[in-house]
């Protein structure tokens, strides 16, 4: 009976983990895991990932899904090899995957998930964010519009032609990185480590899924997609960033995007971020007031429309795959995590400006 017993704790090692961490964070309030968490030992996970990803030439990605590849070849292998019954090794084979995929969900959540239940930005900060009249929008957007003009202009060498990676600034991703810092900074939230947001290959492997980024908790990198326009890169390398440094709802790293690019000096950067901004605005307007936005999108200096059609061609480029399956499975996973928008909480980012700029009176750009 006691080998029976530690028979079943052995075989079930990860599956207990995963349910005592899912048990703790059920269990624990928003205010325990913002300080506890969020702002205890998250940021010794942070600092402990640094230390490792912080000098490496390369993205830890690689090494990660070489190891994990050859562990399940590995273990198959050593399975199929026993002299059992069939039906046995199967069962074997298919427990050990199921074993697998509960160690990664996790060390998921121990490295990052809990966070998703820490306290939302706006409450920290104190944002009222409600709904946005549809004229108020469109007023919004024009003067977006305006200032994009004037931040494109102070790129030096911009002219009417697309902009491409040779307006790129050195150091990019230390820039960016510098101007999230700044900003989570002055609200008081911690930036220990050097958050790390780099470039992967080959192309198009994220935007196929209609992704241009990703965080992995396992490596505590952010990556782009190579494949992505470079006039989007600083915006996502951010927004990736943000993820990094404890935040998970999508419209909130939408929002440090935007203000931490504008924190930087680079004025390429300062021109993606708010392009980025601009391009999640017109989506929300289009399908109400295809007239306004057609107006404003007329209205457009020719370099910044040629900006926005290079973009598209890049997105071309790479078809997406599976575009239905991605969004119900991406949605049904971050309702999951709490997230009652799903996948249109990319769009909070809207709110959530209109509110800070109410609290501040001012505007932002």
């Amino acid at each position: 009976m006691k080998r029976l017993s530690w028979r079943w704790i052995k075989e079930g090692f990860w599956l207990w983990l995963f349910l005592l961490a899912l048990l703790i964070r059920s269990v624990s309030s928003q205010e325990q895991i913002e300080q506890y968490y969020s702002r205890g030992l998250f940021l010794y996970i942070r600092q402990g990932l640094d230390a490792i990803t912080g000098f490496l030439p390369f993205a830890l990605i690689y090494p990660l899904l070489g190891f994990l590849l050859l562990v399940l070849v590995i273990k198959q292998i050593l399975i199929w090899r026993k002299k059992k019954p069939f039906l046995k090794r199967l069962l074997r084979s298919g427990w050990s995957i199921i074993n697998g995929l509960l160690a990664l969900a996790f060390t998921f959540t121990l490295m990052w998930g809990f966070n998703y239940g820490r306290l939302p930005l706006e409450s920290q900060l104190d944002l009222q964010v409600s709904p946005i009249e549809l004229d108020v929008l469109i007023c919004k957007f024009e003067e977006l519009s305006l200032a994009l003009e004037d931040y494109r202009a102070a790129i030096p060498g911009a002219d009417t032609t697309a902009m491409g990676a040779e307006f790129l600034p050195d150091f990019v991703e230390q820039r960016c990185r510098r101007g999230l810092e700044s900003l989570i900074g002055s609200w008081d939230y911690p930036t220990v480590g050097s958050m790390r947001a780099r470039l992967v290959l080959p192309k198009g492997i994220l935007l196929r899924f209609n992704t241009s980024g990703v965080y992995l908790p396992w490596t505590g990198e952010g990556h782009v997609d190579a494949g992505l326009h470079p006039v989007q890169q600083p915006f996502v390398m951010i927004h990736e960033m943000a993820h990094g440094y404890g935040f998970t709802d999508e419209g909130t790293c939408n929002f440090l995007a935007v203000l931490g690019g504008l924190e930087c000096k680079a004025p390429f950067i300062r021109y993606s971020v708010l392009l980025g901004y601009w391009r999640y605005m017109a989506s929300n307007i289009r399908p109400y007031d295809r007239d306004a936005f057609s107006e404003q999108y007329k209205q457009l200096s020719t370099g910044i429309r040629a900006d926005l059609k290079a973009i598209y061609e890049y997105q071309d480029a790479y078809p997406e795959l599976f575009p239905s399956l991605r969004y119900y499975a991406y949605d049904t996973y971050l309702r999951a995590q709490g997230i009652q928008e799903g996948i249109l909480s990319y769009d909070r980012v809207i709110g959530l400006m209109d509110a800070l700029e109410i609290k501040e009176e001012r505007r932002r750009f």
